[in-house]
Order: C-alpha cells, then structure tokens, then sequence
C-alpha cells in the first residue's frame, strides 16, 4: 500500500489495523514494515494532510520509512485461533509467545531468518 518495493526488510510488525497507535508501536519497535489485515484507505482521499488521521498515518510510515502491506493474501489471518501457521509461512524464526503487559497473548513473536526486501517479502 505505501512503501519503496526494494527497501531492506529486517523487522515487521503485525496487527489488524493500521492506526496511529500501531504505526507508533511499529516505528517503537524499528520496524521496516507494517502488515495489517485491514487496509488504511478504504475509499478515496483528495487530501493527505496530516490535519486528518489517515493523513498523519501516510506521513508517519513515510516519515519513519515503515512501509505498509496489507494482508489480501491472507484475508483470515488475524481471526485464526493459533497464529504459529503464520510465523511459520512467513519464515520466522526463534518465534515465541507475544508478551503485552505481563501477559502471555495469542500473537507470536520472531524474528526473519535474513533481511528481505519488501518485494521478496511479499512475492513469498
């Protein structure tokens, strides 16, 4: 959805959706790319300015260099009940529980076993 295709992946970040927050969390956490579920423009925009959400969202991930993918292959991934399978087709390794808080969630967490581009990332 926004991002140079041959910028170097190292750390992604996945969520449902793209909000200020997550984008905040992604940026936190020196992500290169955000993978979220539901997109960040449902409809068309005329404007991009930062005086909206969607406008600071885009400035954010270009500002921070995060790019976004949104998940159209995997249209049910946030809603599965175990996510291993999908730390696994992404390639991750040394995966383990998401902790948020103290506490153990349904996420994992790992990390890519050598950079990617975001091409290569999401050609598979």
């Amino acid at each position: 959805m926004s991002g140079d295709l041959d910028q170097p992946v190292s750390l992604v970040h996945f969520a449902v959706d793209p909000t200020l927050a997550v984008i905040d969390e992604a940026r936190a956490a020196s992500a290169d790319l955000l993978v979220t579920h539901h997109p960040l423009l449902l409809r068309g925009v005329h404007s991009v300015a930062t005086s909206s959400a969607k406008g600071a969202s885009v400035t954010a991930l270009i500002v921070n260099h995060i790019a976004l993918y949104v998940g159209t292959p995997m249209p049910m991934w946030p809603h599965l009940a175990s996510v291993t399978p999908l730390a696994s087709a992404c390639a991750l390794v040394d995966v383990g529980p998401l902790d948020v808080n103290g506490g153990t969630g349904f996420g994992r967490v790992g990390s890519l076993a050598y950079p990617l581009t975001l091409r290569e990332f999401a050609n598979g």
